[in-house]
């Protein structure tokens, strides 16, 4: 009995250890993110609408809402292998965090903070109803031969689109300077390519990746290699920065020691946190703003501020219903043919900014106010979906599906996440792809 005690009181001890190590880290984040904004981007950006205008009552709300969201985000932070915890985990991470910051210093009108609540407070709760809930809609039996087969099908389809568009249109060129791609990104613009070619490039340079992942991880390192100089050789056609870097992550993840995902998550939180710290150092000693433009304005304010924009913009007009995604298909016409475009040149600097978001903006601007409650909804149910089809898959492929998820998802709205951004296919594949708990057969493909 007193070794059961004793026992106990160890495991509360560690876990009060630990959730005070998330909150101290948290905290961090935040003040890197404030002296950030505060003290450079607002400095320096302004134009583009990061505006410095603090008030006490501002600061207090902006502090007392991101330390709610801590309360909510830990039981993600604690992920037990689940792709749609470290999904929210990180848009806690892209999105939450860096909304706190900007009501503490953009002077946004109170509907709108209440709106970032309400959004965020129903993606929490509906997620952990879910999980507490533990429901399913899709089942996945044992691991069947044939999936090795529609697998390889796949990914040999997806790698010979790379390479005719890459013989057809630049003669296999291999480009590896970050400066000038967007010389390839207008020359790629002219390219003619029909639809279907359109989506299967598209959904290439997010599961090619994946692919790289699986086989380093099944010990399949040739196989690992081409995948790689497929990707090197996608980076070549338009000079998209996100195919190249989503190559090198995947040697790296791949090649990290097999890791529980709580224990990877410290490791997100405290990176991300010198990596800010340092961004505002070179800066402070070196007086570049380069690191804090790319990596805190570009990834973390621009899309917070965008989301200000789009609620502001739909504030007194009718919503898109999904009329410029899906729905034009059908026959529908849109009061927005330039949606990106218009907020671009109204909150933006120019009416040639593609504006695109995601999340909050995807909500106001498809259903009005209500789709802070149902926009949320959905999100959660295709997170349950995506949980479903990951089910006990080694955890290093987790770790780059749920970097780019979380990246697109604040950037584009869901219809196009699903369709031109690959994540239909990226659940169709994780579902295919080998368990951890599956026997090795001799067939390279089988399962």
């Amino acid at each position: 009995m007193n070794i059961k005690k004793i026992s106990f009181k160890i495991g509360t001890s560690r876990h009060i250890s630990k959730k005070m190590a998330f909150l101290i880290w948290c905290i961090l984040y935040k003040l890197c993110l404030d002296i950030g904004y505060s003290k450079i981007i607002g400095v320096y950006f302004e134009y583009l609408g990061f505006i410095i205008a603090p008030t006490l009552l501002l600061k207090f709300c902006s502090w007392a809402i991101f330390l709610m969201f801590i309360g909510l985000t830990y039981k993600c932070y604690q992920n037990r292998n689940c792709l749609s915890d470290e999904i929210i985990f990180v848009l806690f991470l892209l999105s939450v965090a860096p909304s706190t910051t900007m009501i503490a210093y953009g002077q946004y009108p109170v509907g709108f903070i209440i709106c970032i609540i309400v959004y965020w407070l129903t993606i929490f709760l509906v997620h952990r109803l879910f999980s507490i809930r533990d429901m399913h809609f899709i089942t996945r039996g044992k691991n069947k031969p044939y999936y090795g087969y529609v697998l390889a099908f796949i990914l040999g389809l997806l790698i010979f689109v790379v390479v005719f568009i890459s013989g057809r249109y630049t003669h296999f060129r291999l480009h590896f300077n970050l400066l000038t791609v967007y010389e390839l990104r207008d020359e790629a613009a002219e390219y003619n390519l029909p639809a279907i070619l359109r989506y299967l490039y598209g959904w290439g340079r997010v599961t090619i990746p994946m692919f790289i992942i699986y086989f380093f991880c099944r010990g399949k390192k040739i196989l690992g290699w081409v995948c790689f100089c497929i990707q090197i050789l996608n980076f070549g056609i338009e000079g998209s920065k996100t195919v190249f870097f989503l190559a090198v992550f995947a040697v790296i993840i791949a090649h990290l020691p097999k890791m529980k995902m709580e224990f990877l998550n410290v490791l997100i939180l405290r990176g991300i946190t010198c990596l800010y710290a340092l961004c505002i150092l070179i800066y402070k000693f070196a007086g570049n703003i380069v690191p804090i433009s790319l990596f805190m304005r570009r990834i973390l304010f621009t899309p917070a501020y965008l989301e200000w924009a789009y609620y502001d913009f739909f504030l007194d007009k009718t919503p898109d219903f999904f009329r410029t995604s899906f729905l034009r298909h059908l026959g529908f016409k849109t009061p927005y043919p330039r949606l990106v475009n218009m907020i671009g040149g109204i909150y933006g600097n120019s009416y040639e900014t593609n504006a695109n978001n995601g999340l909050l903006s995807d909500a106001i601007a498809n259903w009005g106010h209500i789709g802070i409650l149902i926009m949320p909804i959905i999100l959660c149910l295709v997170l349950c979906v995506l949980d479903d089809t990951s089910k006990r898959l080694d955890p290093r492929i987790y770790i780059l599906s749920a970097l780019y998820l979380s990246i697109v998802l604040t950037n584009t709205f869901l219809t196009t996440v699903l369709l031109t951004h690959g994540l239909l296919i990226v659940m169709i594949i994780l579902f295919l792809m080998r368990r951890e708990s599956a026997n090795r057969r001799k067939n390279f493909w089988s399962h």
